[in-house]
């Protein structure tokens, strides 16, 4: 990107990248023009760099399973909403280093909370370090902040590889 965006006093080595806008990422001197560009430079052409769809973020995300959460949790009851942490950071001031949290069932850390990711379609998903149980579900989403100028503490991305 150039400069890491992520400002705030929990940045750090370990954390996710946040503040990131949508331009950010997609402009013409966008992160992902820059990377693309750096990996055809460094001979790695057949590869391409982008967002996940929200389709393909989701069935990341849920890994196989059809409820609220990847570890099998519905979310149905206040009760239930420890279940979350085993897998999301959530309801917190801060995000915490990648991978604190245990993974799904395929692999991937961080799905649920942390930072909400940006999709190709323009549409977070998530959910955040600062938002409560329900917002870190599977399926939950957050609109409109595609022309949203000032950096946002929440916001981050995760990049999938294709093959050209």
């Amino acid at each position: 990107m150039g400069t890491n965006p992520s400002r705030n006093r929990f940045s750090g080595p370990t954390h996710p990248v946040e503040q990131v806008t949508w331009s950010d990422l997609t402009g013409p001197e966008g992160f992902l023009v820059k990377f693309n560009r750096w990996l055809a430079d460094s001979g790695q052409q057949e590869w391409q760099a982008v967002l996940p769809s929200e389709v393909e973020w989701e069935y990341a995300c849920r890994a196989g399973t059809e409820s609220a959460l990847s570890n099998g949790s519905n979310l149905t009851n206040a009760g239930r909403a420890h279940q979350a942490g085993q897998l999301a950071i959530y309801g917190t001031v801060s995000s915490a280093a990648v991978g604190t949290k245990a993974p799904n069932s395929w692999g991937f850390y961080d799905m649920h909370g942390n930072v909400a990711e940006w999709t190709a379609d323009g549409v977070l998903r998530g959910g955040a370090f600062r938002d409560n149980a329900e917002f870190v579900r599977s399926a939950s989403r957050l609109r409109g902040y595609q022309n949203h100028r000032q950096p946002d503490p929440r916001f981050g991305f995760r990049l999938a590889l294709k093959a050209r």
